[in-house]
Order: C-alpha cells, then structure tokens, then sequence
C-alpha cells in the first residue's frame, strides 16, 4: 500500500499526519508493508525526509518509536514539482509519480523479503 501526502514536508504532516500514520502502522489497522510519499515543493532528499518523519513522529506520536515498527515503513519524498506537475499527478499526467512510485514498490518488496510481518495487534474487547 502507498499513502501520499501532497504537502508532506508541511507542518499538518509533521505534526498530525505523520505521528498517526506511524500510531495505526502500530496498531496493526494499515496493511503490514507500507509505503508513504511526500510530495512538496522543498528540496529535500529521501533520507531528509525519514529524518523528518520520525523527528515528528518523536515528537507529537502518543507512543515512542519502536525500532522494528519503524523499520517496515518507507519514505520518500518527491519534489521539484510545479503546481501544474501535482494537478496532473491528481488527474491523467502522472509520468513523475509512476515512475517514482514503481521505485518505491520495488524497496517495498526488497523490504518484505528481509523484515518478518509484525505480528497481528491485539484487540481488546469492551
């Protein structure tokens, strides 16, 4: 599964999106293996935004990070995109995201044969 996130490098992100992405990654509600995409007009390279995703989520997530939860998921970020490249992300151009998103489905797949499934998050009953 791959979630994007237009203005993923923006406050909203940092602060809410990100940290409750990660929370139901963690509590087992997203599928095992995800990717998340942020796309924005800053300049900021994939390991800027992993840095930038878990320093939000250090920050505003209700949970600490755990390390092998953090593992599963992948980040990138797109940038350098006119307003007119994400409308046609949005409608029928969308050359820039598929390509990048075909990379991102590849490190997700390169991922799941190394890292086991977590295991199913417990429910409890009221």
């Amino acid at each position: 599964m791959t979630i994007v996130i237009f203005g993923g490098a923006g406050d909203l992100a940092h602060r809410k999106l990100l940290p409750a992405l990660y929370n139901l990654h963690v509590d087992g509600v997203l599928p095992p293996r995800i990717a998340v995409v942020g796309v924005g007009r800053k300049a900021m390279s994939d390991d800027e935004y992993r840095a930038f995703a878990k320093e939000g989520v250090e920050q505003f997530s209700r949970r600490p990070i755990d390390a092998q939860a953090w593992e599963i998921l992948v980040y990138h970020f797109v940038d350098d995109l006119t307003q007119d490249e994400i409308a046609g992300m949005i409608g029928t151009s969308r050359k820039t995201v598929v390509r990048r998103l075909a990379a991102i489905r590849e490190e997700a797949r390169r991922l799941a044969q190394v890292v086991p499934a977590p295991a199913p998050a417990r429910r409890s009953e009221p």
